[in-house]
């Protein structure tokens, strides 16, 4: 999961569903402009949320990559053993 992905799905969500984003933006508008403080604690628990999985995910990523290349090379290394009787 790259974070290039992850913008290019929000768009196409904002574009797929233009009332619903417009709706949604706009009470997210009211709510900064009647309690900002409120409104600023909720975005900075978001953005720590959103970095959590983020950062979850590319761990979670990289640890089945590398399972994956192990298992491939064990596959190759298998095979040569296998070829070379």
């Amino acid at each position: 999961m790259d974070l290039d992905s992850l913008v290019r799905t929000a768009v196409h969500y904002f574009h797929q569903y233009t009332v619903v984003s417009l709706v949604f933006l706009a009470a997210l508008a009211v709510f900064v402009f009647i309690k900002p403080k409120q409104a600023f604690k909720a975005a900075v628990f978001a953005l720590v949320i959103g970095v959590m999985f983020y950062v979850i995910s590319l761990v979670n990523d990289s640890m089945f990559s590398g399972v994956q290349q192990k298992d491939k090379m064990i596959k190759r290394s298998t095979d040569a053993i296998v070829s070379d009787q």
